[in-house]
């Protein structure tokens, strides 16, 4: 049976996971921006009733 570092694989499992949260964080930030700027697409869009403006 191979030898298996379990400190390597802690340590690469730490890095992973330190990653993962970055791109959670990231996509959370995108999804806002994304949000934001639909709201406003919509908002100014000019075929939109003048009634929904607010």
């Amino acid at each position: 049976m191979p030898d298996i570092d379990l400190d390597t694989i802690a340590r690469q499992n730490a890095e992973i996971l330190e990653a993962l949260c970055a791109l959670r964080t990231e996509f959370a930030d995108l999804n806002v921006d994304a949000g934001q700027t639909l709201d406003i697409t919509r908002r100014n869009d000019p075929r939109r009733p003048t009634g929904m403006n607010r």
